[in-house]
Parts: structure tokens; C-alpha cells; sequence
């Protein structure tokens, strides 16, 4: 699956950029709106496929690295912002919005930056395949992040069909997957990135929607 992603977004960047290079020649001799508008067009969606491809390295890279970086403080409310921006095309096309509510700005958790990624990454991803399947509830993820009892907890929540029957537990089992052509890694990876930074994460059965809580044991700072 990931590989079919990575060779999807270098196959459109390796096709692209020569007719950009030609049109912005053409442009520097003779002025024309039109070709103005797809050098504008296509230069976006490069520029959407390069984010693709970090993406993938950042998701990859937890897996490859035989020797971590050493915990430090991240601002929680930066870290959602920029995975969120990492799924900016999938957001838009999809007619998706999100909304970050937090009860202070300041609020950091000691944690290897790779593990925040990975958690955030991996729900974000999830929303966006099952709200593309939403065809008439609003399309919205929501994120609160507050404290409680020198903890620092986030409720992830989303708009789509949540969890259907008795399988919570099974959530971030490796293999295990509610996609017909799902992996079952991905929700894996969260929970053992969560386990490092020592947290935990849980998904939430609630009335609509799913649901997952994030809490971090230790390391919170304001």
C-alpha cells in the first residue's frame, strides 16, 4: 500500500515538472493568461505530491530507524497543525474540515517527534477514509485537547460511521482492520508510539461518530 503511494506521487511529479519547465518558458517570451493559470494549477498539485511523499517518509521512517532521537518538549497545538497540513489536498477534496479546540496554546508533552506523528497521522488518515464514504452527515474532525489531573488529554472525534459491534479492543491489534483492503497497521503503530511517548490511546464508543482519547501520563507543560 505504501509503496503504491510512493510510486503514484513520484509518478506525477516525474511526469509534471517538464511541462512546468516548458510552460514557464514559453511564459518568459510571450505573456498568456491561460497558460498562467495551468503552470498555477499544476505547480499546487506538485507541490500536493510532495507533501504525499514526506508523508510517507515520515510514516516509513518510524519503522526504518534503528536508533531514535531523544525526547523533547512539542507543542501539541503545532504538531496537530502541521500532520493536518500534511492532508491538506485529502481535506479539501474530500470536503472536509477540522477544528482544533485547546485550553491552553502552551500545552507540550515530552515525546519523540516521529511518535507524535505517527499517532495523529494514522487517526487523521482514518478520518479521511471513512468520511470520503459519508455522503450526507456534515464532514468534520474535531480536537479537543485540555487537562485533567496533571494529565494532558485529547479527544479525537469524527463525523463518520464509528465502531460497529464489540470491537473496541481489537482496535490497535496488528492485522486487524475495518477496511476491506486495510493493513491493520495503522492503528498498531499509533498505540505502540503512544505506549513510547507513555501515554495511551483508547477508542470511545459514543451516540455519533468515533471516537479515540489520547492521554499522556507524563512530560505536560504550559
Amino acid at each position: 500500500m505504501l509503496l503504491h503511494e510512493g510510486r503514484k506521487h513520484i509518478k506525477y511529479i516525474s511526469e509534471t515538472i517538464p511541462r512546468i519547465t516548458k510552460w514557464a518558458k514559453q511564459l518568459a517570451s510571450e505573456s498568456d493568461v491561460d497558460l498562467e493559470q495551468r503552470l498555477s494549477d499544476r505547480s499546487d498539485k506538485v507541490l500536493t505530491h510532495a507533501k504525499g511523499l514526506a508523508f510517507l517518509f515520515k510514516k516509513i521512517e518510524p519503522l526504518a530507524r534503528t536508533r531514535r532521537a531523544p525526547k523533547k518538549h512539542l507543542l501539541i497545538k503545532s504538531e496537530l497543525e502541521n500532520t493536518f497540513a500534511i492532508f491538506s489536498a485529502e481535506l479539501d477534496s474530500g470536503g472536509i474540515t477540522y477544528d482544533i479546540e485547546i485550553e491552553d496554546k502552551g500545552f507540550s508533552v515530552n515525546a519523540n517527534e516521529m511518535d507524535l506523528i505517527t499517532v495523529f497521522s494514522n487517526l487523521i488518515e482514518n478520518s479521511v477514509y471513512w468520511l470520503s464514504l459519508n455522503r450526507e452527515k456534515e464532514k468534520k474532525v474535531k480536537v479537543r485537547v485540555f487537562s485533567e489531573k496533571s494529565q494532558l488529554i485529547i479527544e479525537y472525534t469524527d463525523t463518520g460511521p464509528g465502531f460497529q459491534g464489540g470491537n473496541l479492543e481489537l482496535m490497535f491489534e496488528p492485522g486487524y482492520s475495518m477496511k476491506p483492503d486495510g493493513t491493520g497497521l495503522g492503528l498498531a503503530l499509533a498505540g505502540e508510539a503512544m505506549s513510547r511517548i507513555g501515554g495511551r490511546i483508547e477508542a470511545k464508543q459514543v451516540d455519533e461518530g468515533a471516537m479515540f482519547e489520547l492521554v499522556f501520563d507524563g512530560g505536560l507543560s504550559a
